[in-house]
């Protein structure tokens, strides 16, 4: 843990919706961007362990997750529901991102050395996040990482069967 940061308990939250297209690029830090792929590489690792499928990478679905953890830094709120852009579906639908199964997995710490694991951890932990990594019925996901000037991190995983 950095002298500087004090690790506080990671909070998590999961979300499962079904139901009915591609975002904007926004500038990476390099760090989140190295960031976002350990934590889909890590949600992969515990599928294939367990038999399942590897998800797909997919670039929409890696934005509007970014989308939403920027939101939730900037904005200052934590939940499933982006209080202007609503909930996921609602937020894939605006996105025009197809979708006929979609879920998704958020996380938010302050000091850890390894917040990708802690994060893969923490989710497998939760039912209803590990319900949500370990769905034979989704297919394609992104990660999205922003980080607040307090250096708080936040990280959105959304899950699509398209």
């Amino acid at each position: 843990m950095d002298s500087m940061h004090r690790a506080i308990p990671a909070l998590v939250l999961a979300c499962v919706c079904r139901a009915a297209q591609p975002a904007g690029a926004l500038p990476r830090d390099p760090q989140l961007v190295s960031l976002e792929r350990q934590v889909f590489e890590l949600v992969n690792n515990e599928r294939t362990y367990r038999g399942l499928s590897r998800l797909k990478w997919d670039d929409r679905l890696a934005a509007e997750a970014r989308r939403q953890a920027a939101n939730m830094a900037t904005r200052y709120f934590f939940s499933h529901v982006d209080p202007v852009r609503g909930d996921l579906p609602e937020r894939l639908t605006k996105a025009r991102i197809p979708w006929s199964h979609c879920a998704e997995n958020l996380f938010q710490e302050l000091g850890y050395e390894d917040p990708a694991r802690v994060a893969a951890l923490d989710w497998m932990k939760s039912p209803g996040h590990r319900a949500n990594i370990l769905d034979k019925e989704v297919t394609h996901a992104g990660v999205g990482a922003a980080r607040r000037s307090d250096g708080t991190l936040f990280l959105a995983q959304v899950f699509t069967q398209p």
